[in-house]
């Protein structure tokens, strides 16, 4: 029987997350919990486990499993408690499986370490749950520690629909895993794979397959929505913030607010200091021993520097201004760059808010939720002479 008695978790920045929840499961009970996103569900499971992250902690309360309090167990034994009497089923589905052994292998291991079968019978075992899950005509043979299942052809359309399920997973990680810490602020930007990474690779090689755009396109609406109904507001394209919790470096690197750089490889972007300049953009050198040396000679040379002209900052304030929610100010162009911006874009932008990619309110000009979707064609119409 597991029992919960006055179960508090509390978050890194103080806020609680659970407050004094108590319940009991008997044996051969099942028990559904339900509640809107980022009420504590998953935070609830991960207190049970002691899987905690993100600086959150149990606060108060207690935990017994068949009489024995989880607390008092040592890490060993509660290890060996979990998985064989309690049993977390991830909901992202890139931390139930490694991407980098064969399916096979990972069942047969989890059977042989959690239950202490032979490999023989963990194999068997494995086969089983397969067939349970749809796959029919499948083969796993002993490989060594591990097993490789192999698919016929015929198997490989059920796979293909576990791309529903990954998206329908990855949906129900980020409602319950990212708000349930209570954060004020999250930055959601699409995975951008670096080559020579582990990942980059196993995506090159094949054994990683990244979501495709569409799929991409419904995790980002799911994102707006999701965050829109558990309170934050989005001020730029990839950000979003509770009110007051906005990003000021952020929000001063849109805004073209000058700044200055210290330390290795360091960036600065200062005001212009010659004529037809309008700022000067600045990186100290990447490597630590030559910037200690400059700092013994008092000459910190840029290991690159770059001049915008007046012509090019009137751009970039188009397109840092338009990743905002904001958007642009006529009076703000008018101050920062001496010409009115409807001089500038007035007919392009004209032409854009026609086909309902750009709107106006007042002295702000800003794209629509559909030109968001399509910013950077948007720029290269603003581009053109």
């Amino acid at each position: 029987m597991l029992e919960v008695q006055n179960l508090s978790v509390t978050a890194r920045n103080g806020t609680q997350l659970l407050k004094q929840i108590s319940f009991q499961i008997e044996i051969g009970e099942a028990v559904g919990l339900t509640g809107q996103s980022g009420a504590g569900k998953t935070t609830l499971l991960k207190a049970l486990l002691g899987i905690l992250s993100g600086g959150c902690q149990v606060s108060g309360g207690t935990i017994q499993v068949d009489g024995q309090s989880l607390w008092a167990l040592s890490p060993r034994k509660r290890r060996e408690l979990c998985g064989t009497t309690l049993g977390f089923i991830p909901q992202n589905p890139m931390t139930a499986f490694d991407p980098r052994l064969k399916l096979g292998r990972q069942m047969e291991e989890t059977l042989r370490l959690r239950t202490g079968v032979s490999g023989k019978e963990a194999v068997e075992r494995a086969e089983d749950a397969l067939y349970q899950m749809g796959f029919r005509d499948f083969r796993v043979r002993v490989r060594g520690q591990g097993a490789l299942v192999q698919l016929t052809a015929e198997q490989f359309p059920l796979a293909a629909q576990r791309r529903d399920e990954l998206l329908w997973r990855l949906r129900l990680f980020f409602r319950e895993a990212a708000l349930d810490l209570a954060p004020e602020h999250l930055s959601c930007y699409g995975l951008i794979p670096e080559e020579g990474t582990p990942l980059g690779e196993a995506i090159h090689r094949g054994e990683v397959t990244l979501p495709s755009e569409e799929e991409e396109r419904a995790m980002y609406d799911m994102a707006l929505q999701r965050l829109h109904q558990a309170g934050f507001m989005q001020y730029e394209i990839s950000n979003f913030a509770r009110p007051g919790y906005a990003c000021a470096h952020n929000l001063g690197y849109w805004r073209q607010v000058p700044y200055l750089g210290l330390g290795v490889g360091a960036a600065s972007m200062l005001p212009g200091r010659q004529s037809g300049e309008a700022y000067r953009r600045r990186t100290n050198v990447r490597d630590l021993v030559s910037y200690l040396r400059q700092g013994e000679t008092g000459n910190f040379a840029p290991a690159e520097e770059e001049s915008i002209t007046p012509a090019e900052a009137c751009f970039e304030t188009m397109m840092l201004g338009l990743r905002t929610s904001e958007g642009v100010s006529e009076r703000a162009f008018m101050a920062m760059h001496g010409v009115p911006l409807e001089q500038m874009y007035g007919q392009r932008l004209t032409a854009l808010a026609s086909r309902g990619l750009m709107e106006k309110h007042g002295e702000w000009w800003r794209l629509t939720r559909r030109g968001m979707d399509v910013q950077n064609a948007v720029l290269v119409e603003l581009m053109e002479e």
